[in-house]
């Protein structure tokens, strides 16, 4: 892991995708199966490998932590604003796709992919991790947090959520860029990253091939 959060023992990275290889014993995924490719067979492994910690963030960020009114399929009666602040990453663009399903409105800081309008995923009113797992946050204070089952529980929920909706089609993969390099090529990419020369779309890597 690199950055100002890394510490001894961390790794990078949560957005994979690929096939199930073992099922733990205390594992509750009802339907799953080994063989069973992530995300599903709709979509390819690069637009699969987008998608997990956005998916993740955004459900415990809008429909627990803030405790954003509606759910996506149960539409709010009373909407709020909620300011998406990074519209145009793969995570905001996630945030804006939940908050349409859940029947609300959102205030974006900076343009959004054009295929959110294109595809008519949303419709603009404004234009401006490992804890859902059950597991402690070991990163520097105040950023560390405990394990918290409610929270695991939660996850639960939300992700038999999740794979209607992608099932359904009713949200959309980030637009991404496919890269080559392997490891040493995601090392690479996340210089680029910090040097701001990439914006809008997420790079995926294949490190194997299927």
């Amino acid at each position: 892991m690199v950055g100002h959060l890394a510490v001894p023992g961390a790794i990078a990275g949560t957005d994979y995708a690929g096939y199930v290889v073992a099922i733990g014993n205390n594992a509750q995924c009802p339907g799953l199966k080994i063989g069973d490719r992530v995300a599903g067979d709709e979509m390819s492994f690069e637009e699969a490998a987008t998608m997990g910690s956005g998916i993740g963030t955004m459900g415990l960020a809008l429909f627990r932590s803030l405790g954003v009114p509606g759910y996506p399929g149960e539409p709010a009666l009373k909407p709020k604003h909620v300011l998406v602040y990074g519209g145009s990453s793969a995570t905001g663009t996630m945030a804006i796709q939940l908050l349409r399903l859940a029947g609300g409105k959102y205030t974006a800081l900076e343009p959004y992919p054009t295929w959110l309008d294109n595809k008519k995923t949303v419709k603009a009113d404004w234009v401006f991790g490992p804890m859902m797992l059950g597991k402690k946050i070991g990163w520097p204070v105040p950023f560390e947090r405990e394990a918290d089952d409610e929270v695991r529980d939660f996850s639960i929920k939300w992700f038999e959520t999740a794979r209607k909706l992608l099932q359904d089609g009713k949200i959309k993969a980030h637009p991404l860029r496919s890269m080559s390099g392997s490891f040493q090529g995601v090392i690479d990419g996340m210089d680029s990253l910090r040097k701001k020369e990439i914006s809008g779309v997420k790079l995926v890597y294949r490190v194997a091939s299927e």
